[in-house]
């Protein structure tokens, strides 16, 4: 059946705030990953309100996206230049909510993480030696590039990084921008 001819979402039930739809949020990350520190902040602004999550290290970035994403209210259309407010099924209730149009996940990783994501790459890769430091180590990988994809083994480091669960190594940071540990 194609787009045009479905049926659209029963009209929401319930409208929250984008702080409260950011406290239902928290909850449930801190249920799904109790070790891990998130940044949950809701902002209110002309034309809409979003949720944005940040945390450094923690569970893989895909897996955070999916749980946060899941308490998205608007949907865009692009073709038509067109916001619309579906929004989204509280998994406690079951009821149709309208809360945060947009929901943002943002990983930082911390210098060590990066590190060991960068001679697991050259490893993977190149075999050439890793200097020890991370200053040393993040030029080498910014100035090398995997020959057939043509990216540079710093942008390799990132991808591998997303993919992979580093709660054991979950850091404690709120604002990683203050932390000279993050990599940033």
């Amino acid at each position: 059946m194609s787009k045009i001819a479905q049926a659209a979402p029963p009209p929401p039930k319930t409208y929250e705030r984008a702080k409260d739809t950011a406290a239902k949020i928290r909850a449930r990350l801190k249920k799904e990953f109790p070790t891990c520190k998130f940044s949950v902040r809701a902002k209110e602004y002309a034309g809409g309100n979003s949720v944005s999550v940040s945390y450094v290290d923690g569970p893989a970035l895909r897996t955070v996206e999916r749980i946060a994403g899941a308490y998205e209210s608007a949907d865009f259309d692009p073709m038509q230049d067109l916001k619309t407010h579906p929004g989204y099924t509280d998994p406690e209730t079951g009821q149709r909510v309208s809360g945060a149009d947009w929901v943002n996940v943002n990983r930082s990783y911390t210098k060590a993480a990066l590190l060991r994501a960068i001679r697991e790459v050259f490893a993977k890769h190149d075999g050439r030696e890793v200097p020890g430091d991370f200053a040393g180590a993040r030029k080498l990988a910014l100035d090398a590039f995997e020959p057939v994809s043509g990216h540079s083994f710093l942008c390799l480091a990132y991808g591998e990084l997303a993919e992979q669960d580093l709660a054991p190594y979950a850091g404690k940071v709120v604002d990683a921008w203050k932390n000279a540990d993050v990599a940033l």
